[in-house]
């Protein structure tokens, strides 16, 4: 398997990533939720991203408090000069920490499907934790949900990767289409995430965020499914007209026949442009057609 189709089939192109590269694929990928991440990937991005916060976080509070004194205190006594700048800074980067919450569920959701755990699970636990960090009255019952989805998303962030799935070409939409599909849902799902964070009823607007995120992982199994079905029928009539992969490659014009041998529907490997399957498909049944 070569780099490029590897990374073609795990849908990330910083697939399997480490340090720096890590981190700028953690924002790279910030609408990416059909894909998949490493432990090596996911590790980087969140240990780096986490730090960053503690330290810039506990930089400006004690910027803004004076001295530790205060600051382990809760009184930062009056505030003017440097001390006021300071604070409009942390209210400015607490909105930046709450934002890269966003693509932290994406980056789980990548790694849950790279370890072989369904991504509503994932959703679920965050669930949980989100429920449990704002429900802090139920005492106990609320520090056993932290520590569940703590535990759980511990676990899943340090599975080993899966093997990769079959490679998936463009469906027969034009390159323009899937851009704009591709930014609409990334919008949508940013609308829905800020909605989660501004508005009273947050926990609202996070269930509404992964309804959509749903959606989109329905999606691309739907025309997964569909290709299988296609290329089904489309071997079926080959093998009825003794057609190998050499002839449906002529008849295609496109692709070479190593990758029309890696379409039959129980060893699927690659996936045709839509366009290219039933174009395919009706070339075979008009000469099936033919003979009889």
């Amino acid at each position: 398997m070569t780099d490029n189709e590897r990374l073609i089939r795990a849908g990330n192109a910083h697939y399997g990533v480490r340090g720096k590269q890590a981190i700028w694929a953690y924002f790279a990928n910030f609408v990416n939720y059909t894909g998949r991440s490493t432990r090596a990937e996911c590790w980087w991005a969140l240990l780096a991203v986490s730090g960053a916060i503690v330290v810039i976080a506990g930089g400006l509070l004690l910027a803004v408090f004076g001295s530790f004194q205060r600051l382990a205190s809760g009184n930062s006594g009056e505030l003017h000069g440097l001390r006021v700048v300071a604070l409009l800074l942390l209210l400015a980067f607490a909105w930046a920490a709450l934002c890269s919450l966003w693509p932290t569920v994406a980056l789980l959701i990548r790694r849950s499907r790279d370890a072989g755990v369904p991504w509503w699970g994932t959703g679920l636990l965050a669930v949980l934790l989100l429920v449990s960090l704002w429900g802090r009255q139920w005492g106990v019952w609320a520090n056993a949900g932290l520590a569940l989805a703590a535990i759980g998303l511990l676990g899943i962030s340090l599975l080993p990767s899966r093997p990769l799935p079959v490679m998936v070409a463009a469906p027969g939409w034009s390159p323009r289409v899937l851009t704009w599909v591709q930014v609409g849902s990334g919008l949508i799902g940013l609308v829905l995430f800020v909605a989660t964070l501004m508005f009273p009823a947050g926990l609202w607007g996070f269930f509404g965020y992964l309804v959509w995120v749903g959606m989109v992982q329905a999606f691309s199994y739907s025309q997964l499914a569909a290709n299988r079905r296609r290329l089904t029928l489309l071997w079926q009539l080959a093998d009825t007209l003794g057609y190998g992969p050499k002839d449906i490659q002529q008849l295609a014009g496109r692709y070479g026949s190593l990758d029309w041998a890696a379409t039959r529907p129980e060893n699927l490997q690659f996936v045709p442009r839509q366009s290219v399957q039933l174009a395919v498909i009706s070339q075979l049944q008009a000469k099936l057609a033919a003979q009889e």
